[in-house]
């Protein structure tokens, strides 16, 4: 028979372990491992790998991630940070970390630094300088003092005043001060038929009382006068009067004044709105600034109950100005009376008249008609500086601060001081010097918070630069020793500059930092910078970073809570703005995509929907956890993302999920692999145990593929692009992490200090890749026809290598014969195979190691033999015209390994069964003279086997059937003529 080829040209189809050996499509691979289809279509080595960091001391690199981060100038630099065992390593040296817990190190980026978390360690890196993670709160409180107030006083009320006062309404005398000062105070007697009295002064010249000490007033700049009532209940109101005009009276037409009224009609509530509203405040700003844990958030609720009262009482007020209500129950009843600039009332307006330029002052009492109780005045001052002065009760709370001028962190605030009362003064501030510096070293600033008067909450009132610099010792520091300077003299003081001090041993210095603060509620209100209640730094045990989405930084921790931090503050966060979702399951996996962050947990994955507004309080924001309610969840740290896809592995294999659509990612021809199957060689995935990891290069998904026994390392990748997956393994190292970075490169991190750059160079570190490729067991269209090779035609590219060309027959695990070929370029390699042996299926296994290999096509040629039958039938037999078949004699090739029968059929009816003795397996003519009478008008011949029915090449291969049929009814010698196969030579 001719010659016939088995020509394929293998990888169409590419990888299909799913396939059977013998029912494989065309095209298809049982085995691919390291070749993929180039440009062409032709099987292609994948291209190879180099170490970037070798031999690292701590071996595990299970963590992996590349970040650019923005300089500070505006230039960009790239770092890479590896979790390797317990340790950090930044482009490949120890950094110097020790991590606790366990697991991968948690890593994420906002573009300006990196982020590193794993137990209770945190670490961030600039790209210049390794810091901590958070700023951790100064351990001190702060402690406060009143400054000397800045005041000018309109009245001393003694007997020595210049100029004195004038009684113009009822009588006057002097009595003791409220300080017990003798002749201190003004007494002042109403008339009686009025109950009203009045004293004035008037000054020689216009008296500044807005400008005091240098210090420009401001309608928020404090009068404060000491008053004594001898009968309280008949005191109707007290009036200040400061005059303008510059004739005999100077209050005729142009004067200040103001009303403090004191029989006010009303009745008195038992629950006061002010005073709720007050203590709500107090209440909420001790909670929010308390160390609480998530939970407790949940349950005090406390930014929600300073709204409700909020909302039906009103904001508070301040602090108010009354008369005593006790009388002379103290020694004597003294009480100040105090009102601000801007409250006095002005009658007139002469141009050019003012606070600068006050004439006269007078006070006027009034009581009810036929009072003569007295009342008595004592020093009525102005304090100045309303604009950098405070007034009420006040306490603070202070923070380091990293200030690079590009973005900011925050420590949360110290413990909250003792409280201090003011009067229209200045603050002096002192940090303990023990606390300053204990502040972490990334610290370059220090931020004051104020809570009290008109405040509602804490606000920043002070900015310290360099917080370290500012621990300068002071002249007063300096012991004031027997016989030496005291440094009140020029010439004692001036050599202190070229000195260079040392402290003697009993000495210490004063590093405290003091810091006064000139400047009012309101303009801390105007700047409107709050502290935000419930500021922590990271909290422990993160299992994932991600972000900047809203402008925050999110850390999901392995209790299922979820941080976003502060906007624009990456290190500080608000357990009053951390999401509950422990509902949803185990916290698997967070990734930021184009449309916002999305959250794995074991039961469901979230979509962190919102806007991240905070409330006006900071208590709330505007943030939420949308569940997807996704059929298959997922179930390992195995995810990654790209653009607007996230892809992670489910208990079905691994889903893509892009918006709210969730689909399944192809599992090609290899879902037996997932399933628990071995296909052609390769070990099925541990999907229960072994670790999976992800990344997406160039529109093509990589995936760390555990096989068989594989839990914590792999040596296999697949990767999945334009619809089919491809395997590649590495026999040189043990995968933990893969990873793309920035700038496109595909980097993994193996369990023995080695991190490798992928799909790059000829080899593997120096070493030629190895490949395995098996074609599909190809009967050549003819699946039951035995055949006879003849030779074996490989066309491809082995760069020199050998390539192992196997030969494996009819479904043989071991090779009939193997073939060393090489080619140094594009090339047909040739051998011969006729030793190969009889065969009906033939599979061809391409196995070496090469640094350049490219296969276009194989052939393998043969000699197809009949088809094996058990039993063939010639049909009937018409030679020549003649109406009747005479056969007289039957001649038979075939290969047979045992005896054969053959029967002769008489139109359709069985005349005779004659025995044909063969020569077993071997091919001959065997001749049979036909019993007489073998005539009729459509004979036909059976040949069949003598053998039992079964398994294997039981039966024959008949090649032909001729006959020696004459014609007709006479006996006579004629030719023998092919009756079977109809039209075939034999």
């Amino acid at each position: 028979m001719p010659a016939s080829n088995l020509y394929r040209r293998p990888g169409s189809l590419g990888w299909v372990p799913d396939a059977d050996a013998v029912n494989a499509p065309e095209g298809a691979l049982l085995r691919a491992d390291n070749v993929v289809l180039d440009e062409v279509g032709a099987l292609a080595l994948r291209r190879g790998s180099s170490r970037i960091y070798s031999g690292l001391v701590d071996l595990d690199i299970h963590s992996v991630r590349t970040f650019e981060l923005s300089g500070f100038a505006g230039a960009s630099i790239t770092k890479r940070f590896l979790g390797v065992g317990n340790k950090l390593y930044i482009d490949g040296t120890n950094a110097g970390v020790t991590f606790d817990g366990s697991g991968d190190v948690a890593m994420g980026t906002d573009s300006y630094q990196a982020f590193m978390a794993r137990g209770t360690v945190k670490k961030k890196h600039d790209g210049t300088t390794l810091n901590n993670w958070g700023i951790p709160k100064p351990g001190l409180k702060p402690s406060l003092s009143a400054l000397t107030a800045i005041l000018s006083t309109a009245a001393t009320f003694n007997s020595t005043e210049s100029p004195a006062f004038v009684v113009n309404e009822g009588s006057g005398t002097f009595q003791a001060g409220y300080d017990g000062t003798a002749n201190g105070a003004l007494e002042l007697t109403p008339a009686a038929a009025t109950g009203r009295t009045s004293a004035g002064k008037t000054f020689a010249s216009d008296q500044d009382f807005l400008t005091i000490s240098g210090a420009l007033g401001t309608a928020t700049d404090l009068f404060d006068v000491y008053v004594w009532l001898e009968a309280p209940e008949k005191a109707k109101t007290i009036t200040i009067m400061f005059g303008l005009n510059t004739g005999t009276d100077a209050f005729r037409d142009d004067y200040f004044y103001f009303d403090f009224r004191m029989n006010n009609p009303g009745t008195v509530d038992v629950k006061d709105a002010a005073a709720y509203t007050a203590a709500a405040y107090g209440k909420a700003v001790d909670r929010q600034q308390m160390i609480l844990t998530p939970e407790e958030v949940t349950e005090v609720k406390a930014p929600e109950e300073v709204g409700h009262v909020l909302r039906r009482l009103g904001r508070f007020a301040g602090p108010r100005s009354r008369e005593r209500k006790d009388a002379q129950a103290a020694s004597p009843a003294w009480t100040h009376f105090s009102v601000t600039r801007g409250q006095f009332n002005r009658v007139g307006g002469t141009a050019g008249r003012g606070w600068t330029t006050v004439r006269a002052f007078k006070v006027v009492y009034k009581a009810i008609s036929g009072s003569t109780e007295k009342i008595r005045f004592d020093s009525a001052v102005m304090f100045g500086g309303g604009d950098r002065a405070l007034t009420g009760t006040f306490r603070c709370v202070w923070r380091g601060v990293r200030n690079t001028g590009v973005y900011k962190e925050l420590s949360p605030p110290s413990p909250i001081s003792d409280p201090i009362t003011l009067a229209q003064q200045g603050l002096r501030i002192t940090l303990p010097a023990a606390a300053v510096s204990g502040l972490d070293a990334q610290v370059n600033e220090v931020w004051i918070y104020l809570y009290g008067g008109f405040l509602d909450t804490f606000y920043r009132f002070v900015s310290v630069t360099n917080p370290a610099s500012q621990q300068r010792t002071r002249l007063e520091d300096f012991p004031r020793r027997e016989g030496g300077a005291n440094f009140d003299v020029a010439n004692e003081r001036g050599p202190v500059a070229q000195t260079e001090f040392a402290w003697p041993p009993d000495e210490t210095p004063n590093l405290d930092i003091a810091i006064d603060v000139l400047k009012s509620e309101l303009d801390a209100l105007i700047d409107n910078e709050t502290l935000e209640p419930g500021a922590v730094v990271p909290p422990d045990h993160i299992v994932a970073i991600e972000g900047p989405f809203g402008n925050r930084i999110f850390a999901l921790t392995k209790d299922g809570w979820l941080y976003p931090s502060l906007q624009g503050v990456p290190s500080t966060f608000s357990v009053y703005h951390a999401l509950d979702l422990r509902r949803w399951g185990t916290p698997l996996w967070m990734l930021r995509t184009n449309a916002g962050i999305y959250v794995g947990m074991t039961a469901d994955v979230l979509r962190i929907a919102g806007t991240g507004d905070e409330s006006e309080d900071r208590t709330q924001v505007d943030l939420a956890a949308e569940p997807l309610n996704a059929a298959n969840s997922p179930v390992d740290a195995a995810a990654y993302t790209d653009g607007n896809t996230v892809v992670y592995r489910s208990a079905d294999g691994l889903m893509a999920l892009s918006g709210v659509t969730l689909t399944p990612v192809s599992q090609g021809q290899t879902s037996l692999l997932w399933r628990g199957q071995v296909r052609h060689g390769v070990e099925p995935l541990n999907i229960t145990g072994g670790r999976f990891r992800l990344a997406v290069d160039n529109h093509e998904l990589y995936m760390l593929a555990p096989e068989g026994a594989s839990t914590i390392s792999s040596s296999v990748i697949w990767r999945y692009g334009h619809g089919k997956w491809i395997r590649t393994t590495y026999p040189l190292a043990l995968f933990r992490s893969l990873h793309r970075e920035p700038n496109g490169n595909m980097v993994a991190g193996d369990t023995t200090g080695n991190l490798w750059l992928l799909e790059a160079g000829t080899q593997d570190r120096g070493f030629n890749i190895p490949v395995e490729i098996w074609a599909s067991s190809d009967d050549g269209g003819l699946p039951l026809v035995r055949k006879d090779p003849f030779d074996l035609q490989v066309h491809m590219d082995s760069g020199g290598s050998t390539a192992t060309i196997a030969i494996h027959l009819d479904g043989s695990s071991t090779p009939a014969q193997a073939y060393g070929l090489s080619a140094p370029k594009q090339d047909i390699a040739r051998a011969i195979t006729t030793s190969l042996g009889r065969f009906t299926r033939a599979q061809v296994r391409v196995s070496g190691s090469f640094f350049r290999f490219v296969l276009q096509a194989f052939n393998l040629s043969y000699r197809q033999l009949p088809q094996h039958v058990m039993a063939v039938d010639t049909g009937a037999i018409a030679v020549g015209p003649a109406e009747m078949q005479w056969i007289q004699e039957v001649e038979l090739d075939a290969v047979s390994p045992v005896n054969l029968e053959m029967l002769v059929y008489l139109d359709d009816v069985l005349h005779s069964t004659q025995p044909v003795a063969v020569i077993p397996n071997q091919r001959s003519l065997y001749r049979v003279t036909t019993i007489r009478g073998t005539k009729a008008r459509r004979p036909r011949l059976l040949f069949r086997t003598t053998n039992p029915n079964g398994s294997g090449a039981l039966g024959f291969e008949p090649y032909s059937v001729r006959v020696r049929a004459p014609g007709s009814g006479n006996r006579t010698e004629g030719p023998m003529v092919q009756v079977w196969p109809v039209g075939e030579a034999s």
